[in-house]
């Protein structure tokens, strides 16, 4: 590091500094400094960036949680503007990790980046992972990006996309991923949850099944028509607590401090 830290300070831009750095890299990948000093010797070089994402390429395929590789990527993508083969590159590494946080934040950076015809076919990639996975939580936060973002914005009917998210809750109504997208679709729709009666029917179909992730969403419906003055649901809202308190162990202390803030409610 004492040579590096002599050339760095020297201003000196060659082969031989970009050699260094490749050298460093192998052995430390997250040293910011390094890859600063890369980017600026690129640069000054004129260097070929098809052979720099070759290279970061074989980099983040061995080390793909690395920040700084993926940062180094987004710049010489951003360089290069060339995205022609970036999206099969993506497709491919989500293959191995469908939930690899940078990998996700790397593609919504260049989606928005880019935009134009990489906003295609985007919706039915990410829809090809749910139906791998329904518990991916990064797919389905990608899903919602995607329809929020792109384009013309949502799009897509409020029915279509409630029947979709649907069958996904009775595949696995445990899941807690298409719940929290069901909320998501229709308060970016300027919705209530009440207002949305297949989920709530949904949710409330497995009131016997002492499902919590439906319990939880019936206790949102609850209690936004407490806030909206509609006092008829608190003894709806108390007796979904009371099953959470029983069927949720794990957060029992939570759903009883909850309860206990409804009876305040009920006697103000």
């Amino acid at each position: 590091m004492d040579y590096f830290r002599a050339v760095a300070l020297s201003g000196e831009k060659s082969q031989r500094v970009l050699d260094l750095t490749s050298f460093i890299i192998s052995h430390n990948p997250a040293h910011y400094t390094v890859w600063k000093c890369r980017q600026d010797v690129l640069q000054e070089l004129k260097s070929d960036l098809h052979q720099e994402l070759e290279w970061v390429t074989e980099l983040v395929e061995s080390q793909p949680k690395s920040y700084q590789i993926w940062h180094h990527r987004q710049v010489i993508m951003e360089r290069l503007n060339d995205t022609s083969t970036e999206k099969a590159f993506l497709n491919d590494m989500l293959q191995d990790d469908s939930k690899n946080y940078h990998l996700w934040t790397y593609r919504q950076w260049l989606l928005t980046h880019f935009g134009g015809a990489l906003w295609d076919d985007e919706l039915s990639d990410v829809n090809v992972l749910i139906d791998q996975d329904v518990r991916n939580n990064s797919a389905w936060m990608h899903r919602y990006f995607v329809l929020v973002n792109r384009p013309g914005g949502f799009g897509e009917s409020l029915d279509d996309e409630i029947q979709y998210v649907m069958t996904k809750i009775k595949l696995a109504p445990r899941n807690e991923s298409p719940w929290n997208y069901a909320r998501g679709i229709i308060s970016h729709n300027s919705k209530s949850l009440d207002e949305i009666t297949p989920v709530y029917d949904l949710a409330k179909s497995y009131i016997n099944s002492k499902i919590p992730q439906a319990l939880l969403y019936l206790l949102d419906v609850y209690e936004l028509q407490l806030e909206t003055g509609d006092k008829s649901a608190l003894n709806s809202a108390q007796e979904t607590l009371n099953f959470l308190i029983e069927h949720d162990p794990i957060r029992a202390k939570y759903w009883s401090y909850r309860h206990a803030e409804l009876e305040k409610l009920q006697h103000s």
